[in-house]
């Protein structure tokens, strides 16, 4: 076949692959029908899994024919198929997919779309973890905000002088100014929220 590749072939253009390549995992329960998938890639360098066999990070899922798996939204994956139609290839994109490939399988390339594939996910996942801590960040600040403002209006200080001493008590209780800042607010709520429950019985009354 003209999938069936040999291994010296697809070993001479290795080098155009960066390494460390990326673990691979082919959506199919035997290898028997998808062998000279698995050959070639291996040829190329790559560890290759079959579906159910143990997962590692930063794996790029082959999913073969359309079938697309609940996979980690951390892997990305791109389609293999025998179908050669646009209608398969479009259906594979739209569904997420980062490539689309029909037999005969062009290995390099192929090769090639797994490695971006997988450099595209850790950059994706970088970019989200970065803006998860930015966002916990800003959340920090209005909370420290917060409880700054409730010092000032307490023991009329100025903001510079209400956020010192609350610095000056988290370096002696030896805790951080956010944790510190957001026990306080959630202490504050719930005094407000039992308050509030105790005025509506005596209106009741």
């Amino acid at each position: 076949m003209a999938t069936q590749l040999k291994a010296a072939e697809l070993s001479a253009e290795q080098t155009s692959l960066p390494r460390p390549l990326p673990p691979v995992r082919i959506e199919v329960p035997v290898a028997g029908p998808w062998n000279d998938l698995i050959g070639g890639l291996k040829a190329l360098g790559f560890n290759v899994a079959l579906a159910g066999e143990a997962d590692v990070p930063d794996t790029v899922v082959l999913v073969v024919d359309g079938n697309f798996p609940a996979t980690d939204a951390n892997n990305a994956f791109i389609v293999v198929s025998r179908d050669q139609s646009l209608r398969a290839a479009k259906a594979a994109i739209g569904a997420g997919a980062s490539g689309y490939f029909a037999a005969p399988f062009d290995f390099l390339g192929l090769g090639v779309a797994i490695c971006s594939a997988s450099s595209q996910a850790r950059a994706l996942a970088t970019l989200t973890d970065r803006t998860t801590r930015m966002h916990s960040s800003i959340e920090g600040d209005q909370t420290v905000s917060t409880v700054v403002g409730i010092l000032m209006e307490r023991f009329r200080l100025q903001r510079a002088e209400a956020y010192a001493r609350l610095r000056r008590y988290s370096r002696t209780e030896r805790r951080k100014v956010v944790e510190l800042a957001t026990e306080l607010v959630a202490s504050s709520e719930e005094l407000s929220r039992t308050m509030r429950a105790i005025e509506s019985g005596l209106d009741q009354n």
